[in-house]
């Protein structure tokens, strides 16, 4: 009796070691369990959020690639119209629409503003700047400034009056009151609107060279006579006395020398046929 007594008391000992070591495994399990379920739920949200950007990365590319074959190939982004303004009602519009005519059709996203300007500026001297505006989708706009009129040339070859812009060129103009008059001598051909005739540096040179005379000298001038195949200027003064340049030498030197001279030729004294100013270092004059 005593030995089952001892056997049931193991058995009962052993039943309540086994039976604590399940309570106490019990926690650590629905807390793993629970633990996993947290770990699954945040890996599917952050898949859930990298789907997505995947999506709108991928339909951003999609787009992009239809609006680029639809800009590419589609007539819509077309040159088809253009805008001409200006600053002078003696611009030729329609010459410039003609002119521009030849870049209708291309694509406004790969025109060449570049290739507009020097087409235009070659074509058309008087112009003194040229501004392009895209209109979009399918038209630019060209603001384009002239160079102002500067001088009235006679031109003794023809006898005929024309406009002479700050830059040398022939404005496609009549002639205007107001203007100083160049004459143009041993110059055998007519001059055409919108030709290159001379420079502005020689036009400037012989504006300063009236300065010169009128403000510094008080010699009024009477006539300005232009020999451009020489590169001369003569000045007449009102008593028809003619002084000589050359205008590829410096001007402000030549002008100088008048008054190196001035007691010795007898200036305002004596009448004086022309005094040749363009030798450097040298004065030659011829009395009436």
């Amino acid at each position: 009796m005593i030995r089952k007594k001892q056997s049931s008391a193991k058995r009962r000992k052993y039943f309540l070691l086994d039976s604590n070591q399940t309570v106490r495994k019990k926690p650590k399990t629905n807390r793993n369990r629970a633990l996993n379920v947290i770990a699954k739920l945040r890996f599917f949200r952050q898949f859930k959020s990298i789907f997505k950007g995947s999506v709108l990365l991928t339909l951003a590319c999609i787009f992009m690639l239809l609006f680029t074959l639809f800009a590419l190939f589609s007539p819509y982004f077309d040159l088809k119209r253009v805008n001409v303004q200006r600053d002078s009602p003696h611009l030729d519009v329609g010459a410039v629409e003609n002119l521009m005519a030849e870049f209708y059709g291309q694509n406004l996203l790969f025109i060449s503003q570049t290739d507009i300007k020097q087409r235009l500026l070659a074509t058309f001297p008087e112009f003194r700047e040229v501004r392009i505006t895209e209109n979009w989708p399918d038209s630019l706009g060209l603001d384009i400034e002239l160079s102002p009129p500067f001088y009235q040339v006679l031109n003794k070859f023809d006898a005929t009056f024309s406009v002479l812009s700050e830059d040398g060129v022939v404005l496609r103009q009549e002639a205007t009151e107001g203007l100083p008059v160049i004459q143009i001598f041993d110059y055998e051909q007519s001059l055409n609107s919108g030709e290159k005739f001379t420079t502005a540096k020689e036009l400037q040179d012989i504006t300063r060279l009236r300065e010169i005379f009128t403000e510094d000298l008080k010699i009024e001038i009477g006539d300005i006579r232009y020999l451009p195949t020489a590169y001369e200027v003569h000045l007449v003064s009102t008593d028809e006395t003619a002084f000589w340049f050359d205008l590829r030498s410096d001007i402000e030197q030549q002008a100088r020398k008048i008054e190196l001279v001035s007691d010795e030729i007898n200036l305002y004294t004596q009448p004086l046929e022309h005094v040749d100013l363009r030798i450097p270092n040298q004065v030659f004059w011829k009395v009436k």
